[in-house]
């Protein structure tokens, strides 16, 4: 992250000159010479040559165990004062320059590989540590960086953010979320942590986890349920303004999705997908769509467009989840697959790379900004309609109707356009709509019990219904399944 690449020059910047030598029994040797009698230090190729041979087959310890005649080339002589003498250097390299040097062993092995083919990943203490002393070592020899990103993480503390230990017992075991949740929510925690910061957990964080892995399962299961007769190659449907709404609001998400994964924030993949199912799916779009799933015929067109939608949603946005909650997917996609709706064998065989391809042509800005409005006056009527339920006056929604009054031209346009939607949009019985002027206000809502009947069917209250006892949509659907 950001913080990381300003920490890291910071600590270049400030560092002073770096003393490679150690006094340690235990180490690589620094591989040098020294004539007994002048002082002349040697640190020769044909000498290193010698050294390398003899490590690569003893390793670096059979510095300390042979003689040094075993590593000089044979007759080497001082080439200042001519002595045959010489001893070995006592100290070793800090273990930092053996760290250091790891990429190029990496590139001497895998040749093709580049720089730009390397992350070096670790805590957020290597940035005086292996991020800064590889920087150091590479500049210098190849007067470039050892590797294109550095990705660092903070570490695990309580949820008071205190360092764990068993003395203060707060220690949460990785064993134990598992053995109680399962691996799933091990996963999902991982993933929805911001670690360029130290990460927090505790039992009540896990809680919380558990319960939107719950609403992440339901909403998959929800739309699985009402696929259970899709048939993907109808061709009869059309889609309305809400389900085109919910594709165009699904081309964000691919896209954000993919810009977080691309940019390791998977925190922001949680979230994004997350608030995608509980705000636009649970909250919004599902409401909407059960009088279309439960109550219309099975072919009819509006019918097979809402599961077009859910198809759609689930084939783009379960190969997105799948790195995270990687058997929540699998088994999903399998269920699918069970049912002939998708078609790759498992869901880590989808090509990510082509599903925002699949879906851009969805995106329509213009109509989320309308929805965006209709959603304001949406939040006003529930707020109205919960005022009714706390007094007892209703229990459902769909046991009212709702006035609306626009005063502003902007609103008004938008209303006039899905006037005929209201209804479903705010999931009441009847929405009678005013268009006056006025300046100090946008909309004006009140919100009334119905004075009707419902139909025992679809649930609507209408002034009358049909001498079937259902209403006239609800004849309509009937029929069509022969049912009368």
């Amino acid at each position: 992250p950001k913080i990381g690449q300003n920490r890291i020059s910071s600590m270049v910047e400030l560092r002073p000159d770096w003393c490679l030598s150690r006094q340690r029994y235990w180490g690589v040797p620094i591989p040098t010479v020294y004539c007994k009698k002048c002082g002349t230090v040697y640190l020769k190729k044909e000498i290193l040559q010698n050294v390398e041979q003899i490590f690569a087959k003893e390793g670096s310890d059979s510095w300390f165990v042979y003689e040094i005649e075993k590593f000089l080339p044979q007759g080497f002589k001082c080439e200042v004062c001519g002595s045959t003498e010489f001893e070995k250097e006592k100290n070793i390299l800090d273990v930092w320059y053996d760290s250091s040097v790891s990429y190029k062993i990496l590139y001497d092995v895998l040749p093709e590989l580049s720089s730009k083919d390397i992350m070096y990943l670790e805590g957020s203490d290597q940035h005086r540590g292996w991020f800064q002393v590889s920087l150091i070592v590479s500049t210098a020899t190849e007067n470039k960086a050892p590797y294109s990103e550095v990705l660092t993480h903070g570490f695990v503390v309580d949820g008071e953010g205190r360092k764990m230990s068993k003395s203060l017992g707060n220690v949460v075991a990785p064993q134990d979320i598992i053995k109680h949740h399962g691996a799933e929510i091990l996963r999902l925690w991982t993933a929805s942590t911001d670690y360029s910061l130290d990460v927090r957990i505790s039992k009540e964080i896990v809680e919380m986890l558990v319960e939107t892995y719950r609403k992440i399962r339901n909403t998959i299961r929800y739309i699985l349920g009402n696929l259970y007769d899709f048939v993907p190659e109808e061709k009869n449907y059309e889609f309305d303004l809400l389900d085109k709404y919910i594709l165009s609001k699904l081309v964000s998400v691919i896209s954000e999705t993919i810009d977080a994964y691309k940019n390791y924030e998977f925190h922001q993949v949680v979230n994004t997908i997350t608030n995608f199912f509980i705000k636009d799916l649970s909250n919004f779009y599902f409401d909407v769509l059960k009088d279309k799933l439960y109550t219309y015929p099975k072919s009819s067109p509006q019918r097979v467009a809402s599961q077009k939608v859910l198809h759609t949603i689930f084939v783009s946005v379960v190969p997105f989840i799948s790195p995270i909650l990687s058997f929540t997917a699998e088994e999903a996609w399998q269920e699918a697959k069970s049912s002939n709706f998708v078609n790759e064998e498992s869901v880590f065989l989808v090509d990510l790379t082509k599903i925002k391809q699949q879906v851009e042509k969805y995106k329509d800005e213009r109509l989320e900004q309308e929805i965006s409005l209709l959603s304001e006056i949406r939040d006003e009527v529930n707020i109205n309609l919960e005022e009714l339920r706390k007094k007892g006056v209703v229990g459902s929604s769909l046991e009212t109707e709702v006035e609306l009054k626009v005063f502003t031209e902007e609103y008004k346009d938008v209303v006039k356009k899905f006037e005929h939607m209201l209804s479903s949009i705010f999931i009441v019985s009847s929405v009678k709509v005013l268009y006056l002027e006025g300046k100090e206000k946008k909309f004006e809502v009140k919100v009334h019990k119905f004075d009707g009947v419902k139909c025992p069917r679809c649930w609507v209250y209408y002034k009358n219904l049909t001498d079937k006892g259902i209403c006239e949509k609800c004849v309509h659907a009937l029929k069509e399944l022969g049912m009368i």
